[in-house]
């Protein structure tokens, strides 16, 4: 073999292993990389859920929906009872008030009597007011009128008729205002001498007229004026 196959030879084994070392090269890139595709399949498959994890999730949903939504229709049932009872309540005051005038303590208590709580009645109270069907300032100059010239109370007796009938809320609130818009209305002076002819009519003495004219509630004033122009007149 002469040096030109020599030279020839080199090269051709050169070549040859520097194929081999490619396809070597290659075959690895080709194992790391199937190495490398398989973690991350492996890597998908345990963060994916399962079949079981998906249905208990979807149950899980489920129990929640389910939770939530009783709970509004709870909450529905429960406002559409409060309506139907603030009606009911509406509709017993209003009954109420076909027999007659009252005052706001006098609904508040029979209201209370049927079984009503107080939202409910002070709801109801509220539009029978902003209707004009429950007035306790005008109520309570008819009720003062009604007392002085027909029942012949004195002033002290009214006030304490108007707490009873009205409550101290009312009274502190209205009692002014009313006995200004009906005083002349009332003479207390006239009314203390008509209760005090009653009595002497019925042949009662002095003192005992005076000690009536008290409890029927006159000032000391109207007392002695009743006694000077009825009692003591007569005699």
């Amino acid at each position: 073999m002469g040096k030109t196959d020599i030279k020839k030879g080199s090269s051709a084994s050169r070549l040859i292993n520097e194929i081999d070392a490619g396809e070597s090269e290659i075959e690895k890139r080709r194992t790391t990389d199937v190495k490398k595709e398989g973690r991350r399949s492996n890597s998908r498959s345990s963060r994916e859920p399962g079949k079981a994890d998906i249905i208990k999730e979807r149950k899980e949903e489920n129990i929640k929906e389910n939770i939530e939504e009783k709970a509004e229709n709870k909450a529905e049932n429960k406002e559409e009872s409060e309506e139907r009872t603030g009606s009911l309540c509406f509709n017993a005051a209003m009954k109420l008030l076909s027999y007659g005038d009252r005052s706001e303590l006098e609904l508040v208590k029979r209201l209370a009597q049927k079984g009503f709580d107080r939202a409910q009645i002070r709801a109801a109270l509220e539009i029978l007011k902003n209707k004009g069907y429950v007035n306790d300032l005008r109520l309570m100059q008819i009720r003062i009128v009604y007392l002085a010239n027909k029942k012949l109370y004195g002033q002290k007796r009214i006030d304490l008729e108007l707490l009873c009938a009205f409550g101290q809320e009312s009274v502190l609130a209205y009692r002014d205002a009313a006995l200004a818009y009906v005083k002349e209305d009332i003479d207390f002076f006239e009314n203390a001498r008509a209760f005090a002819k009653v009595y002497k009519d019925r042949g009662k003495d002095k003192i005992f007229i005076l000690s009536k004219l008290k409890e029927r509630g006159f000032s000391f004033e109207q007392a002695e004026y009743a006694l000077e122009t009825e009692v003591n007149r007569q005699n």
